[in-house]
């Protein structure tokens, strides 16, 4: 496994397929509204966690860098709590070693957890996002991080509305958020980056700077990650590169 790269100065893109959006919103959904066993009770709006899987890819020479996040697997061992979630670490090492040997074109790329909230109108722009914790976790276990090449990290948050909606809706908050609505649950998905800032002892940073999250599959086809030739016109039908159009 290769050590976390320094900054990209041309910025990040994390894109989610179709697979992993499903597997982030079933999971979320569940720990929502559905009773969790804790500290030999049940109940519901808990936090989850659960781990990204795909492949990083580099757009050209000097170009931004793209995560792409094709699987989410969501840990069964974690411990779940309505204002925290600890993972296993014995998972990670289980789940790597395993993808390594029978689907390696699986890297680990980094994490995802939930933030439950009640009413939509009690949740703050700060609360959508990353906690001090959240980050603490990161850059205060640096070497752990490393070894295991952790890049990209998300949260899930989610409150309910009073009216529920007649149909979905997606909306870009910004470059590096969305916003889910389904019936009367919203949902805000964020991402963010991890990067090197030094090298013996590691030493990790977080951003959401220059950090786009691409979700085709709730949003379509909506970006290009370089440049794309056209089709002329005329009797001939004929691809035209991009350095040609």
């Amino acid at each position: 496994m290769s050590k976390v790269e320094d900054r990209n100065p041309n910025g990040y893109y994390v894109r989610l397929s179709e697979d992993a959006v499903v597997q982030l919103v079933l999971a979320g959904l569940e720990a929502y509204c559905i009773d969790h066993a804790h500290d030999g009770r049940r109940r519901s709006s808990v936090e989850t966690y659960g781990t990204l899987w795909g492949h990083q890819v580099q757009v050209g020479d000097s170009g931004p860098t793209v995560y792409c996040i094709e699987l989410v697997g969501i840990d069964t061992s974690a411990e779940r709590a309505r204002d925290s979630v600890h993972a296993s670490t014995a998972a990670l090492t289980l789940k790597r070693e395993v993808m390594a040997s029978l689907w390696p074109q699986y890297q680990f790329l980094g994490d995802v957890h939930t933030h439950p909230y009640g009413h939509v109108s009690k949740v703050s722009e700060t609360e959508r996002g990353f906690s001090d914790i959240d980050i603490q976790d990161i850059t205060g276990n640096s070497r752990y991080w490393d070894e295991h090449g952790y890049r990209v990290g998300m949260v899930l948050s989610l409150a309910w509305l009073k009216h529920a909606k007649m149909d979905p809706k997606v909306e870009f908050l910004d470059d590096g958020s969305l916003r889910i609505t389904l019936k009367n649950v919203r949902m805000w998905l964020k991402a963010y980056v991890a990067y090197s800032v030094q090298r013996s002892p590691p030493e990790l940073a977080v951003t959401d700077r220059q950090v786009v999250i691409d979700c085709p599959g709730l949003t379509g086809l909506s970006l290009h990650y370089g440049p794309m030739g056209k089709v002329a016109t005329g009797r001939k039908r004929k691809y035209m590169p991009a350095d040609r159009g």
